[in-house]
């Protein structure tokens, strides 16, 4: 559990470093139209849901950045290296291998 939320925060982080995110909200926004009725104001709550988290967690980043004198560029290069890392092992299958030996190992470690 511990891992799946630090892997929830880790991507967190690179969303907020890279908001590419924005382009799928619509697909978000219409299946939240279709099935159940969940009134009119389900739309509306994702969006409310996506501005607060996104600026919630943009500020904390920043305060945190602040505080460890960590530099943006660093973060942003490991950023940028981590979702390389996550687009090579989606291409090769022996990167996708390795990296569930990797988290595997990481996940048996934590209780």
């Amino acid at each position: 559990m511990i891992l799946l939320v630090l892997f929830a925060f880790l991507a967190g982080i690179v969303t907020i470093l890279s908001p590419c995110i924005l382009p799928i909200l619509p697909i978000i926004l219409s299946s939240s139209l279709g099935g159940k009725e969940q009134g009119k104001s389900h739309p509306t709550g994702i969006i409310f849901g996506f501005i607060t988290s996104f600026t919630f967690f943009t500020l904390f980043l920043s305060s945190l950045v602040k505080i460890t004198g960590i530099s943006s560029d660093f973060l942003r290069n490991l950023s940028v290296f981590i979702i390389f890392l996550m687009g090579l092992a989606m291409v090769i299958p022996q990167v996708q291998t390795a990296l569930e030996i990797l988290f595997s190992r990481l996940a048996n470690k934590i209780p």
